[in-house]
């Protein structure tokens, strides 16, 4: 599997996230949830590297059958991230939900515009 390359941006510590004269239960609490937060974008990373468009609702239940167990909400934060930072780029077609509601669907950026110029090229209508 071939991985495009992941940008690096900064990121705020754990630590930062705790106000200075909050108590040490809750500088613990922003560590964990900042160490989830970067699994959570890791993994939504890693998952996306097949370049298959999927919803939030298809990256969560990929990520739970492989055995990250992070909440929907934490997955999406790291999709949401990814999306940013132009990682991942929202693809014009829509999905559906499990309960038949559109929703959204996510590819790695690059190749979404590597296919977006095929599909032009095919079609006769080139960018340049």
């Amino acid at each position: 599997m071939t991985h495009a390359p992941l940008p690096l941006w900064d990121a705020a510590q754990p630590a930062e996230k705790a106000r200075r004269g909050d108590p040490e239960t809750s500088v613990r609490a922003a560590a964990r949830s900042h160490a989830a937060s970067w699994r959570a974008v890791l993994a939504v990373y890693e998952l996306m590297c097949d370049w298959q468009p999927r919803s939030d609702e298809e990256i969560w239940a990929e990520l739970r059958r492989r055995g990250t167990v992070l909440s929907d909400g934490t997955i999406r934060h790291g999709r949401l991230v990814l999306s940013k930072r132009g990682v991942l780029q929202e693809q014009p077609q829509r999905g559906t939900t499990r309960l038949g509601s559109p929703t959204r669907l996510w590819r790695l950026a690059q190749r979404a515009a590597e296919l977006d110029a095929a599909l032009l090229d095919a079609k006769g209508e080139s960018s340049r």
